[in-house]
């Protein structure tokens, strides 16, 4: 049994690098189409730096363009992959929370059995699953950039039991489901 789901997974993979192509061609033209240089948000959707970082969750390409139509692009910082709180748990199927206390802000995430909590600017995290809570040190800290909240993203998906990879050559954050392939 073990060895079939393994085979099974695999299958899944090499079908999942093999539409790459497909998918991120179609990606290409309209990135290399993009003239204006982007901040971190930027009023139009559509324009989208050459060298932007794609997260793609279960062979989709998640779009972060936030409720205002603004694009809030991930970023790279310390070496780490940091995406728009709201919208990745969202995309993960998460209800998210926000609140301020004195000068402290917080915000968590909760899906099934599962909650996440972080303070903005802090590398300390609580996981709590069935009950039993974690703390875990980040090797990024969650930080506001543009009145957003960016988190790392291997950190927000692992802790949702979610399977987390790098494509350095087209950067791109690849995060499966298991229950997605099986």
């Amino acid at each position: 049994m073990k060895k079939l789901k393994l085979i099974s997974f695999m299958m899944a993979m090499i079908m999942m690098v093999s539409n790459f192509g497909l998918v991120f061609a179609y990606a290409e033209e309209r990135y290399d189409a993009a003239e204006e240089v982007l901040l971190l948000i930027s009023p139009n959707p559509t324009a989208v730096q050459s060298d932007a970082i794609k997260v793609l969750f279960n062979d989709d390409v998640i779009d972060f363009t936030d409720s205002d139509g603004n694009v809030v692009n991930p970023q790279i910082m310390n070496g780490r992959t940091m995406v728009p709180f709201r919208k990745i748990f969202e995309v993960f199927g998460a209800e998210v929370d926000w609140k301020r206390e004195d000068d402290v802000e917080y915000v968590s995430a909760s899906k099934d059995d599962t909650l996440i909590e972080l303070i903005i600017n802090s590398n300390e995290a609580k996981v709590t699953r069935s009950g039993e809570t974690e703390v875990i040190i980040l090797d990024s800290a969650p930080v506001k950039v543009g009145g957003r909240t960016l988190v790392p993203v291997r950190f927000i998906a692992e802790s949702l039991n979610l399977k987390v990879g790098w494509d350095g050559e087209s950067r791109t954050v690849i995060i499966l489901d298991t229950n997605f392939i099986f």
